[in-house]
C-alpha cells in the first residue's frame, strides 16, 4: 500500500485501520508502538493520535482485541462467543441502560457457573460368585447392567432436568436479587465480584489463577490469545478460569485465559 493509499483509507476508516495494525503485528503492542508504525508508513503524527482518540474504545470493544489495563497493551484473537461470568457481573454492575448481550443472557452466564448439573449413571449390579458345592466349580457371574424401559428412563431424565431448572431458577433470583440491591445502593464492582466468588465456591467451584497474575504457561489449565505460546511461558492472566470440587474429583469448567507478555 502506497503512502498516498494509507492516507486515503485512514481519512476514509481509521478504525479498520488501527485493527489491521494491531492483527499484523502478531504480538500485544501499546498505542506508541501502533503510532510509531503509522508515522513511520508517513502519517502525521498529531493525525494518527486524534483518530486514536476519538476511536480508542471502539477499538478496545471489537470482539476481536484484547485490552490488558495492567500493560495498556492490545493484541487481535479469536472474538469469545459470551462473555465469562466476570465480565458478566462487570456488564450489569455498569449500569448501562444498554447492555450487549442483554441481562437475561449475563444472568445465565452468572446462573452456568453457579449450578452445575450432571446426569445420572445406568445401574451397575455386580453379582457375587455363585459357589456350587455339588462339583468344585466356581461359577463367577459377569456385571449386569439393567437397561431401563426407554418410557421410564425418559420420565427420570425430566423429572431430574425439571428439578435441576427448579433449583437454577432459585439460585438465579437469589443471585439476581442481591445484585440489583447491591448496584442500586452503589456498590462498586469489587464487591459484587466478591459476591459472585464466595457464590461460586459454595458451589463446588474453584477459581484457577486471578486477573492480572504473571504465570508460568501450563496447557491443561490455561488457553493463550497466541496460538504458539510454548509450555512454560510467562504469561499474564487476563480472565481466570473455574473448575469444580466434587470431593476429591476436579472437573474442568473453563480455562483461564491468558496472553504472553
Amino acid at each position: 500500500m502506497t503512502m498516498t493509499d494509507l492516507y486515503r483509507t485512514f481519512s476514509r476508516d481509521p478504525l479498520a485501520v488501527f485493527l489491521h495494525v494491531i492483527e499484523r503485528a502478531g504480538t500485544p503492542v501499546t498505542f506508541e508502538n501502533i503510532m510509531a508504525h503509522l508515522v513511520g508508513s508517513g502519517l502525521p503524527d498529531y493525525v494518527v493520535s486524534s483518530r486514536w482518540s476519538r476511536y480508542e474504545r471502539a477499538i478496545k470493544d471489537d470482539p476481536h482485541i484484547y485490552f490488558v489495563p495492567e500493560t495498556r497493551t492490545y493484541a487481535w484473537g479469536s472474538p469469545p462467543v459470551l462473555p465469562d461470568a466476570e465480565q458478566a457481573v462487570k456488564l450489569l454492575a455498569s449500569g448501562k441502560a444498554q447492555i450487549n448481550p442483554d441481562r437475561k443472557v449475563l444472568g445465565d452466564i452468572i446462573l452456568a457457573a453457579l449450578q452445575l448439573g450432571i446426569p445420572p449413571e445406568p445401574v451397575v449390579i455386580h453379582a457375587e460368585p455363585v459357589i456350587i458345592h455339588a462339583e468344585p466349580v466356581v461359577i463367577q457371574a459377569e456385571p449386569v447392567v439393567i437397561q431401563a424401559d426407554p418410557a421410564e428412563q425418559a420420565e427420570r431424565q425430566k423429572i431430574f432436568e425439571d428439578r435441576l431448572k427448579a433449583d437454577s431458577a432459585r439460585a438465579y433470583a437469589k443471585v439476581a436479587m442481591e445484585l440489583e440491591e447491591l448496584i442500586a445502593s452503589g456498590a462498586s464492582a469489587r464487591v459484587l465480584l466478591q459476591r459472585i466468588h464466595a457464590a461460586a465456591q459454595a458451589h463446588g467451584l474453584k477459581p484457577i489463577e486471578s486477573a492480572g497474575a504473571t504465570i508460568k504457561f501450563d496447557r491443561l489449565r490455561h488457553e493463550s490469545v497466541v496460538a504458539t505460546t510454548q509450555e512454560g511461558t510467562e504469561v499474564l492472566v487476563i480472565r481466570p478460569g473455574y473448575f469444580w470440587q466434587i470431593g476429591s474429583e476436579e472437573i474442568l469448567v473453563a480455562k483461564a485465559v491468558v496472553i504472553e507478555q
